[in-house]
């Protein structure tokens, strides 16, 4: 199977052989065993608001949609946890969405009015508003209101695109008419970086998504992939190829100073940031040739194995809300996606993902519970939604093209 990232250049250099330690790994079960059920009613004015409502509800996946409140025979009782109502205004050139939600007992919960321009879209006004019921419920951000950048293989050229959180909506981004891969979004949106592959080289692209201007990152010769911006400091880390080694570096994004985080004859790649900036965590094949994890500090120095025991992985990210580090892991002949507890530095890997096929390339949502993935099935790749937490799996809407490496964006304004 074709890989799409420099990590996968192991496979090329060595000959790795199928490794499974079943043992090291262990399956974490919430004492529940689903989300909590809601209903959603008809909404006055526009009637295309409920089906908006019922779209990013069941994507945003911390509720499990019904298609009735189910009441108990002959009491009346609503069985259902939560119903939502509201309705739709449009005047003034304002257009505005009023929520309400209520529990079983038709206690009301939370109100609220979403507003906006008479430009705006009710779809955007809607993602609004199952952000803020989730803030309400669950105190959690949600991510209905981000953006999903990906790479879309059609007639052998990939080029970026950027869809809606559901994977609708999509929309070609870069028009390089070649391969552009590992598109990557930083913490507030503000840049986009990515990999263009041309005939002998690399170049890191990195994007102002406000201005909508883009440049290279770095004027450096040899092969560079692989940019994550840092959360709160101008500064990406990157492999380079300087000194004909594949070694980790740090650039800063607005004078282009750049810092050596490693330096040895391995080969490291895949690099993502701490929450705080403070570590990172990336791809090595540093112990036998198997790709692993190791983590560094983010000025370099020290040097550690984030898993003891030999097992391959690839791929990490880092949510700065939950503080877990997610990655594909080799497990009995297949890639499956796994996550680690940082905040628990004893844990072992957790694997969420048992179906067949090859589940690679996780990226954390906002909410720092989900994390949309590649599976890769017979002669289809397309992206999916994981519920870290009941093991959920929803497809995205993305199908109609091989789709690889997704990268969620922090949510946006609406």
């Amino acid at each position: 199977m074709k890989k799409e990232k420099i990590f996968f250049t192991f496979y090329v250099l060595y000959s790795i052989v199928s490794y499974s330690q079943v043992s090291e790994l262990r399956v974490v079960k919430s004492a529940k065993t689903s989300n909590p059920s809601i209903f959603v009613k008809e909404l006055e004015g526009n009637k295309m608001i409920a089906d908006f409502l019922r779209n990013d509800l069941y994507y945003s996946d911390w509720f499990n949609v019904v298609d009735s409140p189910v009441t108990g025979l002959n009491t009346g009782i609503i069985e259902t946890d939560y119903l939502i109502s509201g309705s739709s205004v449009e005047n003034d050139g304002e257009k505005s969405v009023v929520i309400t939600l209520t529990d079983n007992k038709l206690n009301i919960l939370t109100e609220f009015q979403k507003k906006g321009l008479a430009k705006t879209s009710y779809k955007i006004l809607t993602h609004s508003a199952v952000n803020e019921v989730l803030k309400q419920v669950f105190h959690n951000p949600g991510f209905c209101l981000s953006k999903l950048a990906y790479v879309k293989k059609i007639n052998d050229k990939k080029e970026i695109w950027i869809s809606d959180f559901d994977g609708s909506e999509p929309k070609q981004f870069t028009f390089n008419n070649g391969t552009s891969l590992e598109p990557s979004w930083s913490l507030g949106n503000k840049f986009l970086t990515y990999t263009l592959y041309k005939s002998y080289s690399t170049d890191i692209i990195l994007v102002d998504m406000v201005k909508a201007l883009q440049r290279r990152l770095t004027n450096l010769g040899g092969f560079k992939n692989g940019a994550r911006i840092a959360n709160r400091k101008s500064a990406a880390v990157l492999t380079l190829s300087k000194n004909k080694k594949l070694d980790l570096y740090s650039i800063d994004i607005y004078n282009g100073t750049v810092t050596q985080l490693t330096d040895d004859n391995a080969a490291e790649a895949s690099p993502c940031w701490s929450p705080d900036d403070n570590e990172i965590c990336y791809v090595s094949d540093q112990y036998g040739g198997k790709p692993r994890l190791f983590l560094t500090n983010s000025k370099g120095g020290t040097v550690r194995k984030l898993i003891k025991r030999p097992v391959e992985c690839v791929s990490p990210d880092w949510s700065v809300l939950s503080n877990k580090i997610c990655f594909a892991i080799r497990d009995s002949n297949q890639y499956k996606i796994a996550f680690l507890d940082m905040n628990n530095s004893t844990q072992s890997p957790v694997i969420i993902t048992h179906q067949p096929g090859d589940w690679e390339e996780p990226s954390w949502t906002a909410d720092g519970r989900h994390i949309v993935c590649s599976r890769t099935l017979g002669n289809q790749k397309a992206l999916f939604l994981v519920d870290s937490l009941y093991r959920k799996v929803i497809p995205l809407k993305n199908y109609g093209g091989e789709d690889s490496l997704p990268d969620f964006s922090d949510n946006f304004a609406n």
